[in-house]
């Protein structure tokens, strides 16, 4: 039996496991993908105190990676099914082991949102829903559109204008709803236009997309973006990843804590994207992980 099993690798995982492991605690992460979680995939870290210059998702998440490694954090790379959560024997079950610890955090973060498209699927990986950070080159003096208007689409659009012949940002809101520092930047660039009260009607084409349909609400009007290749990233949010632990209390969706992230259950904590919150940012999991993990201690050290 482990004393503690963090689920999930992102900023707030990692965080919980550092504090954990430098407390003595036999440490358990088990990640279903790869460590870093959201923040991993984005193309540019900002806004987090002691990045790098030119931070992108994946060299921020390698620097945890190897950061938790070097404490003899044990890594497990499986996906998390099912949780028993409510006795003092905490079962953290995976698609092939079951796991037993005193105390559990759940840092499950949460899954981007899809357009909603009856084709979605058809073009996943065919010019929808790719990575800025992975297919840049492929997309270099090319078309591309971004759906969202918070700072994650904003700052996509910023890099993705270094590469791309031109940047559509398309918005439903009547502003974008990002800081200023992102604001500025783009109504200076040249490369990016900007859709507002827009959203994605429909996409289009044969073994790739090629074709967007934007939907005007103000004026009603439909406008379409064609260009061989064209590329199509969206961020409108994401979900909370829930499932795993259906005996936890929640509020609007999210596990609901306290102000050390303790849930409902002892020796259960939710930390992160996945717990309610009234911000969410890099600075805000790790914070969250490093008061999980403390109390966590202080649990497992009173049984």
């Amino acid at each position: 039996m482990y004393d503690l099993i963090i689920v999930g690798g992102g900023p707030s995982g990692i965080s919980a496991s550092i504090y954990a492991r430098s407390r003595g605690l036999n440490t358990l992460l088990i990640e279903k993908n790869k460590i870093g979680g959201m923040i991993g995939k984005i193309s540019m870290v900002t806004h987090f105190a002691g990045i790098m210059e030119n931070e992108s998702g994946h060299s921020f998440a390698k620097r945890m990676k190897d950061q938790a490694e070097s404490y003899g954090l044990e890594i497990a790379y499986e996906e998390v099914v099912d949780t028993d959560l409510a006795g003092p024997e905490k079962i953290v079950k995976t698609k092939d082991k079951t796991y037993k610890a005193k105390a559990v955090i759940i840092a499950t973060g949460t899954t981007a949102k899809k357009l909603g498209l009856e084709n979605d699927s058809e073009f996943f990986q065919k010019g929808l829903y790719q990575n800025a950070q992975d297919d840049h080159d492929y997309y270099k003096d090319k078309t591309v559109v971004v759906v969202g208007g918070s700072d994650g689409a904003c700052k996509e659009a910023i890099y993705l204008s270094k590469f791309a012949k031109e940047v559509h940002l398309v918005h439903h809101g009547e502003k974008l709803g990002t800081v200023q520092e992102f604001k500025t930047i783009i109504e200076n660039s040249a490369k990016i236009t900007v859709h507002l009260s827009s959203s994605v009607k429909a996409v289009s084409g044969d073994d790739k997309v090629n074709s967007v349909i934007l939907e005007n609400s103000a004026s009603g009007q439909d406008l379409e973006i064609k260009a061989p290749d064209l590329g199509v990233f969206v961020h409108i949010g994401a979900d909370p990843n829930t499932a795993i632990a259906k005996e936890l209390e929640m509020e609007d969706g999210y596990f609901k804590v306290d102000n050390c992230c303790q849930t409902n259950l002892p020796g259960v904590y939710a930390v992160g994207d996945v717990r309610n919150t009234l911000v969410r940012q890099v600075s805000t999991a790790v914070a969250d992980g490093t008061r999980a993990a403390i109390k966590a201690n202080e649990y497992i050290n009173s049984l």
